[in-house]
């Protein structure tokens, strides 16, 4: 029988500190810049630590289950694995590493609501699920739309009478996070009469359905004011969009995005995009750290509780330079990884938010 105090007891036995090693389930292929982003985090966060990470693409949640399956049925599988929650096919991912009694800790995405309460929490159902970590994509949806209009009023006046002209360009039909922070939009909408909803679209989080989509909008919508994004990849075709219409369109209509990714960054920078609303990529290295801790004998579901919400801020041209210099290899291979480990710091560890990256690289 595997388990973590087996585990221990052969790392006690070897003389030597044992080193868990954990599967990455990764949802997209390598082109995807969150995802990329995201593991890349987590790279730096396991080589500190001195972690095994090993990382799987897939082109959908039907390989991510196929792959987990595999996990569970190989020889020699790993001690740990971190996923995103897919519709229709979490319970059987859940169950196939519970058959296996390989532990797993889920992040980026809300159980889908019509499956949630059937899964139930981490460890109630499922045992070896140790715990959930994701984002408040509601209120990022929400904050995204304000920001927006915040930004755009700075340079020119709306009303009730004369509302901001708004097209929203959302993720995945079947995305729980598109779900949410489609809905945070309108709630957005709801509380700000300021701002006109032209059209709400689908792209499937690709950049290039969004570039594609663009031209069509603006001429259904040529007064438009500002694109809402459920993504950086989804906002940075649409810049691309607005740029093969007209060059000019990139700096008279808004855009904006989630995810901090490298290249929206840039574009912030620029002055081509608003803003970006992040810092969630650190969620797969808060896994591997809650991981690190569990393997070593601390638990943290005693501290920080089974399910974890992780929240959003925002990136602007004022704010990239620090950011830039917070967020490179150079500097995060700077970071003792360990001050974020209960394992080490005990009651002094620190969070992991972009403010404590910050404050340990300035």
């Amino acid at each position: 029988m595997r388990s973590l105090f087996a585990a221990l007891l052969l790392t006690i036995s070897a003389g030597v500190v044992a080193a868990p090693r954990v599967a990455f389930l990764i949802p997209t292929g390598p082109e995807n810049l969150f995802w990329k982003q995201v593991s890349d985090f987590m790279q730096v966060v396991a080589d500190d630590l001195d972690m095994q990470l090993e990382l799987y693409h897939s082109s959908g949640r039907m390989e991510t289950l196929r792959q987990a399956m595999a996990l569970a049925e190989t020889d020699e599988p790993p001690d740990y694995v971190v996923f995103m929650p897919h519709r229709s096919t979490i319970k059987v991912l859940l169950e196939q590493l519970e058959q296996a009694q390989i532990y797993s800790i889920a992040i980026n995405s809300a159980l889908p609501s019509e499956e949630a309460e059937s899964i139930g929490l981490p460890r109630v159902n499922f045992s070896h699920w140790l715990g959930h970590i994701y984002p408040d994509d509601v209120s990022a949806g929400y904050a995204q739309a304000k920001s927006l209009f915040e930004h755009a009023s700075q340079f020119r006046q709306f009303s009730k009478e004369q509302p901001m002209q708004l097209v929203a360009m959302s993720g995945g039909r079947d995305s729980e996070v598109a779900f949410e922070r489609n809905e945070g939009l309108n709630r957005f909408l709801i509380d700000y009469p300021q701002v006109h909803l032209q059209q709400l679209v689908f792209t499937n989080w690709s950049g290039e359905v969004s570039r594609k989509q663009v031209p069509q909008l603006l001429a259904r919508y040529p007064e438009v004011d500002a694109f809402w994004n459920a993504s950086d990849e989804v906002a940075l075709g649409t810049l691309a969009g607005l740029n093969d219409h007209a060059a000019s369109l990139t700096q008279q209509v808004y855009v904006s995005g989630i995810d901090w990714s490298p290249d929206a960054v840039g574009a912030i920078e620029l002055g081509k995009m608003a803003l970006s609303m992040g810092q969630h990529f650190l969620e797969g290295g808060k896994a591997l750290l809650l991981i690190y801790d569990h393997f070593h004998g601390v638990d943290f579901a005693k501290r920080e509780g089974r399910v974890i919400r992780t929240g959003f801020l925002e990136l602007t041209q004022q704010g990239v330079a620090r950011y830039r210099r917070a967020s490179t290899p150079a500097s995060l291979q700077l970071v003792d990884f360990a001050q974020f480990s209960a394992f080490h710091r005990g009651e002094q560890v620190l969070p992991l938010t972009m403010e404590s990256l910050y404050q340990l690289t300035e």
